[in-house]
C-alpha cells in the first residue's frame, strides 16, 4: 500500500481509525486482516499509535486552560437557557388550528341556517 500525502486516501482514514482505537469489531477484524497482508499498512499503523502517543505525552502535562473551562460552561448554559426558553414559548403558544375549527363551525352553522331557511321558505309559499 503507497501512501501519497498529497491526496485523499480512505484506507489512510481507516487505518488511524483503527490505529486510535477508533472502529467497532467487525471493522476492526477487517483491518486486522488487511494488516496480515500488508507490511506498508503495518507500518501506517505504527506511526500513528507512535505520533498519538508522543502527542498524547505532550498533552498531559499541559494544564488544562480555565477559561476554556469557563467558556465551556458559559456555552452549556447559554444553550439550556435558550431551550428552556423555546419550550416556554411552545408551551405559552396559542393553538393555530383553534381559529380554523371556528370558522368551519360558524360555515357549517350558516349552511344548515340557509338549507332551513330554504325549506321554510318552499312550505310556506
Amino acid at each position: 500500500m503507497t501512501h501519497d500525502t498529497d491526496q485523499f486516501d480512505p484506507q489512510r482514514l481507516r487505518l488511524t481509525a483503527y490505529a486510535l482505537g477508533e472502529l467497532d469489531e467487525v471493522e476492526r477484524a477487517a483491518i486486522e486482516a488487511e494488516l496480515e497482508q500488508d507490511a506498508d499498512s503495518r507500518a501506517f499503523v505504527e506511526q500513528m499509535r507512535s505520533a498519538a502517543s508522543a502527542l498524547a505525552d505532550d498533552l498531559s502535562s499541559e494544564p488544562t486552560p480555565e477559561p476554556l473551562t469557563e467558556l465551556r460552561t458559559a456555552i452549556d448554559g447559554r444553550i439550556a437557557q435558550r431551550l428552556r426558553l423555546q419550550r416556554s414559548r411552545l408551551k405559552k403558544r396559542p393553538l393555530v388550528w383553534v381559529p380554523w375549527i371556528v370558522f368551519l363551525v360558524a360555515l357549517v352553522v350558516l349552511g344548515i341556517a340557509a338549507i332551513a331557511l330554504y325549506f321554510i321558505t318552499q312550505w310556506s309559499g
